[in-house]
């Protein structure tokens, strides 16, 4: 699965905090040599065996300062016939011991934020999309660890001086929906962040496109205003009122 994304060389994934391990109990006791309690790490969401498994691809979800934070692994045996999930997310840790709140993190926001300054952060749905940016150079790049797209999410991006974003959630029909559930329910009321979305051909996921004709040709794709999105989206019938009604918020909240 590594070869076949082309997520090379090993110490670029050593950094990046992605993965595997060969045992649980083995990495269960390591951890408690290491000082940590059982009580702490099942108050932490680390003891449990379907995230901290064989077979799973690890990811490290880190704060914006880059100190780990939370987990998220990839079944590397999941196929679409399989009943269990492709991704098993770290659940939001307790009061008791407040670490991770998924709806607060965004995945690789440590290494987009040292590159803010370059161009606008695109936020993409999956782990593997953003890992494959990042291990081919292009940086600014995070995605929600396994959520929707949150206030808190663009709070967090607004005070780190992000003011530019790139939507670009996998191109198929769920994809597109949920982007569009964003512009209308979550961006029209972010009246000082400018948004585009950018649509991979041939419905596929970022991840795939990269794979397949390489980081340059996905850098060279050209994104469109998300007010240009928006109204592509209604079909001839649909009626002015509601027309106006979805897309006015998105003129208002357009910063120029």
């Amino acid at each position: 699965e590594i070869n076949r994304r082309g997520w090379l060389p090993d110490s670029a994934l050593k950094e990046a905090g992605v993965g595997f391990i060969n045992d649980h109990a083995h990495f269960r006791n390591s951890l408690k040599n290491m000082g940590f309690s059982a009580t702490f790490l099942d108050d932490v969401d680390l003891g449990r065996k379907d995230l901290f498994s064989p077979g799973h691809l690890i990811f490290t979800i880190k704060d914006e300062g880059g100190r780990p934070v939370g987990f998220a692994a990839r079944d590397l045996s999941w196929t679409k016939d399989k009943e269990t999930p492709k991704y098993t997310n770290q659940r939001t840790t307790g009061v008791k011991c407040n670490i991770y709140q998924k709806g607060k993190r965004l995945y690789g926001l440590d290494v987009a934020l040292r590159h803010k300054n370059e161009g606008p952060i695109y936020i993409m749905e999956g782990y593997p999309d953003v890992l494959s940016c990042h291990l081919r150079g292009f940086n600014r790049v995070v995605a929600t660890c396994g959520t929707s797209l949150t206030d808190d999410h663009l709070l967090l991006l607004k005070e780190h001086g992000v003011n530019e974003v790139v939507f670009c959630y996998d191109s198929d029909k769920m994809g597109q929906k949920r982007t569009e559930d964003l512009l209308d329910n979550k961006f029209s009321q972010h009246k000082d962040i400018s948004v585009k979305i950018l649509t991979v051909p041939a419905g596929k996921d970022p991840d795939e496109f990269i794979i397949e004709n390489g980081i340059d040709e996905f850098i060279n794709l050209k994104p469109i205003t998300a007010f240009s999105w928006r109204l592509g989206r209604f079909d001839e019938t649909a009626e002015a009122d509601v027309i106006c009604k979805k897309m006015i918020p998105l003129v208002v909240s357009e910063p120029s």
